[in-house]
């Protein structure tokens, strides 16, 4: 009697095969993970940057234009557990302008003092200098302030011959 041998795998193939396997599916969860971590943080910056960019260009035209210093105000309020700070137009009857989120840490517990950011104007002027403002836009991390100062550039060009 002949004995045929049998085709297949053996359990030793079909172990070292599921091996193999489980970390080919684990790295791939760990880089779609990753991936996606990476999307968010870049979103978030993204938005940061589009929300100064903004301001930026709204603050520094009307500053340079008008010597209403005031007509913008800062406010700031917990809303859904995370601080909702809202630039409001004080000419136009407290319409918002643009609403942003201080960034803190997402296991971060966010007190009213750390939240209240009300400001009376939110351009102000530098002293001794008349044509230049400071504005602080609270958008950095951990509710910290970001400085950007605005000159207003037809004082500073213009020669006085004199």
């Amino acid at each position: 009697m002949l004995y045929q041998r049998q085709s297949g795998f053996t359990l030793v193939e079909l172990m070292v095969a599921m091996a193999i396997g489980t970390l080919i599916i684990l790295g791939a969860g760990q880089l779609f993970l990753t991936t996606f971590q990476t999307f968010k943080k870049v979103d978030e910056l993204s938005r940061k940057q589009e929300t100064v960019v903004f301001l930026t260009q709204i603050l520094a035209e009307e500053l340079r234009k008008e010597d209403d210093v005031d007509r913008y105000a800062l406010s700031c309020s917990i809303a859904d557990a995370q601080c909702l700070c809202t630039i409001r137009d004080t000419d136009k009857d407290n319409q918002p302008v643009i609403n942003f989120y201080k960034d803190f840490e997402e296991s971060h517990v966010i007190s009213d003092a750390e939240c209240s950011e009300d400001q009376e104007p939110l351009a102000i002027p530098e002293e001794g200098q008349d044509h230049q403002y400071k504005v602080k836009v609270p958008v950095m991390q951990g509710g910290e302030s970001l400085i950007f100062h605005v000159t207003k550039r037809d004082i500073v060009t213009t020669t006085n011959p004199e």
